[in-house]
């Protein structure tokens, strides 16, 4: 927190009084003695002014009444302008660098309170007191036993858990994010701890520790956790960690049986959102504010070794997150700007990478955006409009949406998939989650009851992010970092 001191400078008017003459005034005469007969002069008395002659003064001012007080015109209302592009309240580049999106909130006229989302065809009437009903978070259910036919939830390991105290401080881990990644055939399953990460070997119900990294690198300011994001792919040596002081880091994780952390390098600029992908056996880097001739755009790197990014082209925006796919011998890339959320798909060659489509309504920032190789199919995140989104990825340049799929009224801002599950969360908010089951027909929903009643403190136990490895769920709530079998 800045802390602005300000100096009072007091000034003192001193005033000379003009005594005119100063001097001691004489003693009077002795006074004359008049005879008894002669009846000293006295003084006339003073004379009296009839009070109907007094002075004239002037009326005092005419005091206007309350109810006269001349009309003052209303304060003008601030309307954002349409193209305005702030980021969403709700995702997780604003929840780590809040002062970026109130700074851009003020200069659009948007107010920094979390928008109640409308949906465009229906015309906003007069406020009012009563949230719609859509946002109403249900009251917990009075038992973690979920509901006959909803599905079976079993916990199985806590990996992370700091809930007895809930003050944040940069020496209290907490969880954040989650990713699950292969290695040497085996499932893998990394999340930060707020300033640094771990890995866990992710195929049983207990997990098993593989590595934490030791930084270090500190905390800017009086921020207490500065790990704003991190990336991985399948198979890949290198990944990238978003980092308040150090930048974007680029990690080595070696050539061993398991990841390790080993080298890495710290490149500078402020960034979230930086994404890693696999192709020819080569690991690339989307990342912004690196590249000097991008200096306001990403740019994709070839990574050659951690101190060595080989420059490959400049994106026309900065990119805020992504996601890899690869399909008919193809891979394709899908970026969300910064701003906007917006998905770019672009086609990866050895030349780099070349747009074919921005399909109408994906977002694709961190945590918006999951993609499934082995189903073909996509989710995004809405926050705005309070939307679930899912997609026929089977031509992977032209995503369509499935309609028909579409889950609504619900608060999200996270959503991840793998295969068959789907799961989905509003950022920070306790006991948020939500999971689906993807069938022929659909998405439907089961442990509803257990997710709403999974006990965790009250205040630091809000969902931060998940990662999904078949039937097995990792979830982030901040003080807690837990695993879950879903048996539906």
């Amino acid at each position: 927190m800045r802390k602005f001191l300000y100096s009072c400078i007091v000034f003192c008017l001193v005033c000379a009084f003009d005594c005119g003459g100063g001097g001691v005034t004489p003693p009077s005469p002795t006074p004359t003695v008049v005879p008894p007969t002669q009846t000293p002069p006295v003084d006339p008395p003073p004379t009296v002014v009839p009070p109907t002659q007094t002075p004239p003064v002037d009326p005092p001012p005419t005091v206007v009444p309350p109810t006269q007080t001349p009309p003052v015109d209303p304060p003008p209302t601030v309307v954002p302008p349409d193209d305005c592009d702030c980021p969403d309240p709700q995702t997780i580049s604003c929840w780590i660098n809040w002062d970026e999106c109130v700074a851009c909130w003020d200069e659009c006229g948007q107010p920094i309170a979390t928008p109640t989302p409308v949906p465009p065809t229906v015309t906003p009437g007069p406020p009012t007191p009563t949230p719609p009903a859509p946002t109403v978070t249900p009251p917990p259910e009075p038992t973690v036993t979920p509901v006959p036919g909803d599905g079976s939830i079993t916990k199985t390991a806590t990996l992370l858990n700091t809930s007895s105290n809930c003050v944040s401080s940069p020496v209290r881990d907490r969880a954040f994010g989650g990713e699950t990644f292969s290695w040497n055939g085996q499932d893998y399953l990394i999340f930060s701890r707020g300033n640094e990460l771990t890995i866990y070997k992710f195929n049983t119900d207990q997990p098993t520790l593989v590595a934490t990294s030791r930084f270090r690198f500190g905390t800017a300011g009086d921020s207490d956790y500065d790990v704003m994001g991190f990336d991985t792919c399948d198979d890949c040596r290198y990944m990238v960690m978003d980092h308040k002081v150090a930048g974007i880091v680029v990690i080595d994780l070696g050539t061993g049986a398991d990841p390790a952390f080993s080298s890495f390098s710290r490149n500078g600029g402020l960034s979230t959102g930086s994404i890693v992908y696999k192709y020819n056996s080569n690991v690339y880097l989307v990342a912004g504010r690196l590249e000097q001739s991008c200096a306001y755009v990403s740019a994709l790197y070839k990574i050659n070794d951690v101190n060595d990014l080989g420059y490959v082209q400049c994106l026309p925006s900065l990119i805020g997150g992504g996601q890899s796919i690869s399909h008919g011998g193809e891979t394709y890339v899908y970026l969300g700007e910064d701003r906007t959320g917006d998905v770019h798909v672009y086609k990866v060659s050895p030349s780099g990478l070349t747009e074919t489509s921005v399909p109408y309504g994906m977002k694709g920032r961190q945590s918006e955006l999951a993609l499934d190789e082995e189903t073909l199919i996509g989710v995004s995140a809405d926050f705005r409009h309070h939307k679930v989104l899912f997609w026929d990825l089977s031509n992977p340049a032209v995503p369509a949406q499935k309609m028909g799929w579409t889950i609504s009224g619900l608060p999200v801002g996270m959503v991840n998939m793998s295969e068959n599950i789907v799961w989905f969360a509003s950022l920070g908010a306790r006991n948020s989650s939500h999971t689906y089951a993807i069938g022929d027909s659909g998405p439907q929903e089961f442990g509803s009851a257990y997710w709403r009643a999974l006990p965790g403190p009250e205040n630091c136990s809000g969902d931060m992010g998940a990662a999904i490895n078949g039937s097995l769920i990792y979830l982030s709530r901040y003080s807690l970092g837990e695993v879950f079998r879903m048996n539906n």
